[in-house]
């Protein structure tokens, strides 16, 4: 008796763990939330960040060494931000202090917390005797890329808005409140 229970009870739960989970989108819904070109508009969740995302921490200490930067742009030459964008520049002691202030962030906090804009500062730098690419957006975060890999920063803290365009989204969302 207690065998035909126990075989019962596990047809059950066969049958249960068969069956889909009602409204779940298919695994392959989310594969434009990686965009990282901004050419696809989604609504797909996001899945969490993993902790297999790079990270580079850049300590207080690091030796940093910017090159030359180009400004390149993509606006019509009547729209507001092509005007900020053509008056943005920064001196290399301010790359330098944006470079030591912005902390890592991982791919959710720069895909939700932080505008893109077509406005961007483009060059080299030196970090600790090691080259790196670096992309600077307007929307207040940089990209380093190293050997196919790219390192996330961002201002989370809004300390250097003067310099850009927006800082980060989530500070304005809590004030609109």
């Amino acid at each position: 008796m207690k065998y035909s229970a126990h075989l019962c009870l596990m047809g059950l739960l066969l049958v249960q763990c068969k069956q889909p989970a009602p409204h779940q989108q298919p695994v392959d819904s989310v594969v434009t939330a990686f965009d990282t070109d901004h050419t696809i508009q989604s609504s797909a969740p996001v899945p969490p960040a993993t902790d297999t995302e790079p990270m580079l921490v850049i300590p207080d200490t690091a030796s940093i060494v910017p090159g030359v930067f180009v400004k390149k742009m993509n606006y019509e030459s009547n729209d507001v931000s092509a005007a900020f964008c053509n008056k943005w520049k920064l001196d290399s002691a301010v790359l330098v202090a944006i470079i030591r202030g912005f902390k890592p962030i991982n791919s959710n906090s720069w895909h939700y917390g932080f505008n893109s804009y077509d406005c961007e500062l483009v060059g080299d730098v030196r970090i600790s005797g090691v080259n790196y690419k670096m992309y600077l957006n307007a929307g207040s975060w940089f990209f380093l890329y190293k050997d196919e890999i790219h390192y996330r920063f961002g201002d989370e803290k809004n300390a250097f808005n003067k310099y850009f365009l927006e800082g980060n989204v989530y500070d304005e969302m809590i004030e609109d409140n």
